[in-house]
């Protein structure tokens, strides 16, 4: 199964390679539909493609709609939420990251606390809670003819949370696509106290692993996991672990010995399938060499 990430690019690009894909295989290939929706995760939009920062430096964050000058990113929002508890954005899986020194609805500045370069589409997070993206109704069309077009296997709904909010939207999915299986991933502090809930009406869900240890005490990132995979087997509900599993492998050949005992805690949860990183799956070498670890105990 490709799990396809539908954060990056414009729908019809997904569409145009998805059924090119399927052309070029010649065989039934399953595709995961990973939807940004109904999404906390924020993107830079930044003109020259990339920026590099230095520590220390002020950088100023507005909403896509306002016009960006010097030391300023866009960020895909209408504004921005006003919280008093945002200390902190870190932009990407955390290797950048800015202390917060102003936050308005319409701009927060930051200082860069380490030196690296802020690329276009790349993560931005703020450690206070952002409200979910609101998709109005023409974008929901948009994606409901995207998905009967491709007509994935599974769909991915990202940051969930709330179970109503996931049941309105499984339901006009299931309405152009009703052989797909809804599949809600868990990524957020919330979404781990009420997975429970969640799986009482869904069969499938993702643990995100790699937002959760953003969107979450890092400290308890494996107790966190720990309760998901539980609570799945308590409600005989198949949870799929994704990602960052044997990512050492991209710099030697040997795994590293946490990322082995990562494998064999998954495989005493009964953990039934894993998502491949893309780094390891575009490389035929290392998704042989990752196959060969654990190609007999996940799907």
């Amino acid at each position: 199964m490709l799990r396809v990430n539908f954060t990056r690019y414009p729908l019809t690009r997904y569409i145009e390679d998805i059924l090119y894909i399927k052309q070029q295989v010649g065989r039934r290939i399953d595709i995961m539909a990973d939807l940004p929706i109904p999404g906390r995760k924020y993107r830079t939009l930044i003109p020259s493609g990339e920026m590099l920062i230095n520590q220390g430096e002020k950088i100023t964050f507005v909403p896509f709609s306002h016009q960006c000058g010097d030391k300023m990113i866009s960020v895909d929002t209408n504004f921005f939420a006003e919280t008093k508890d945002t200390l902190r954005i870190l932009i990407g899986d955390g290797e950048l990251t800015f202390t917060t020194l102003r936050v308005e609805k319409d701009k927060i500045v930051a200082e860069a606390e380490n030196t690296g370069k802020i690329r276009e589409g790349r993560a931005f997070i703020l450690t206070g809670k952002m409200p979910y993206k609101k998709y109005d109704t023409d974008m929901m069309q948009k994606y409901l003819e995207c998905m009967q077009t491709i007509s994935p296997q599974k769909l991915v709904l990202s940051f969930a949370e709330d179970n109503n909010v996931l049941l309105e939207m499984a339901e006009k999915f299931r309405k152009v696509i009703p052989e797909a299986e809804i599949v809600p991933k868990i990524e957020t502090q919330v979404g781990i106290d009420n997975c429970e809930v969640i799986m009482k009406s869904f069969k499938t869900v993702m643990l995100g692993r790699g937002d959760l240890g953003l969107f979450s005490d890092i400290k308890a990132f494996g107790s966190n996991q720990n309760y998901v995979l539980d609570r799945g087997l308590l409600n005989d509900v198949n949870v799929i672990v994704a990602t960052d599993i044997l990512t050492s492998l991209y710099e030697s050949t040997v795994p590293a010995r946490g990322e082995l005992t990562d494998i064999y805690y998954l495989k005493e949860k009964k953990v039934k399938d894993i998502v491949v990183s893309a780094g390891i799956s575009l490389c035929p070498k290392l998704f042989v060499r990752f196959m060969d670890i654990v190609g007999d105990d996940f799907g």
